[in-house]
């Protein structure tokens, strides 16, 4: 993706104003990549945070242009996508239009 690609998906939720601002946000995120990946699980292991190890994926829990968090918002994506799969919600999560609207969600 580009920032364009990421500027029509974040138009498509937010005002222009807060669209703006979003646009940043995945910039920072995620660099307006849609299949990018981060926090890694290792990292909470390593802090002795076991806790997010049901909602990783392949060792990484945020997904997308806005990197959404799956340990924090696995509720919202079992709701979305009827699914318990963590590596479900990642290849969901890379579409940036429903990454797009957790965002927006939440």
């Amino acid at each position: 993706m580009s920032i364009e690609d990421a500027a029509r998906v974040a138009l498509r939720f937010w005002e222009f104003g807060d669209a703006v601002k979003m646009v940043a946000i995945a910039g920072a995120e995620s660099g307006w990549r849609n299949d990018a990946r981060g926090d890694q699980l290792s990292y909470f292991h390593n802090q002795g945070i076991y806790s997010y190890d049901p909602y990783d994926c392949e060792g990484y829990l945020s997904f997308g242009l806005w990197q959404i968090f799956q340990g924090v918002h696995y509720h919202t994506l079992i709701g979305l996508t009827g699914s318990r799969d963590p590596c479900y919600w990642r290849n969901w999560l890379f579409n940036p239009d429903q990454n797009g609207s957790v965002a927006f969600m939440i």
